[in-house]
């Protein structure tokens, strides 16, 4: 069995979006300045976009069933978004990952520092501060008094996805957990 055309270019369609949007969080964010979490939802976008194009092409030329060409088509889809999620996670760690941003901060000095002046450049109080106003900035949260209450928005819909995530993992276990994120997305999406 020999690898035709059109089956290079299904294994190479999510490698190219993986590729386009690896390119587009770069430019994204060096050149438009946008940010990151801008910079990485439309990046996804435009990945996909380039994974759907090569698919497309392949599948056009792909002498197959229909039902083949959808199989085909999802998984192909199935291994971009995973390629796209290890991408966002390894962002996501050098984002938030502490000891890493520690690391970075010991690489800078190079006298060092002492346990005292880490603490005092990463104290809970000022982490949770610059986060609650990224939150509010980024219009994740409402602000009414003191209060904070959350917003639709791409945050929203990511914790929603973990409380499914964590409701697919646990399964019965965890009955209350799914009730609870039903309760809330419903509740968030139709208020007012």
């Amino acid at each position: 069995m020999t690898l035709e055309y059109a089956d290079i270019l299904l294994i190479a369609a999510p490698i190219v979006g993986f590729i386009v949007n690896v390119l587009g969080q770069l430019a994204l964010t060096r050149l438009a300045r946008a940010g990151l979490l801008a910079s990485i939802f439309l990046a996804f976008i435009g990945g996909t976009v380039a994974c759907c194009a090569v698919l497309a092409i392949a599948l056009s030329i792909h002498d197959q069933p229909l039902l083949d060409k959808l199989a085909l088509s999802a998984a192909v889809l199935v291994v971009y978004g995973a390629a796209g999620f290890v991408l966002f996670a390894i962002i996501n760690l050098g984002e938030t990952s502490l000891r890493i941003r520690m690391m970075q901060l010991l690489l800078e000095q190079p006298d060092g520092l002492s346990r005292t002046e880490i603490l005092t450049r990463y104290n809970n109080a000022l982490i949770l501060s610059v986060r609650l106003q990224r939150m509010i900035d980024n219009r994740q949260v409402t602000v009414s008094g003191e209060a904070l209450y959350p917003r639709t928005s791409i945050l929203f819909l990511a914790v929603c996805g973990i409380w499914f995530l964590k409701w697919l993992t646990y399964g019965g276990r965890e009955d209350q957990l799914l009730r609870d994120w039903a309760k809330e997305l419903t509740r968030h999406l139709f208020k007012r």
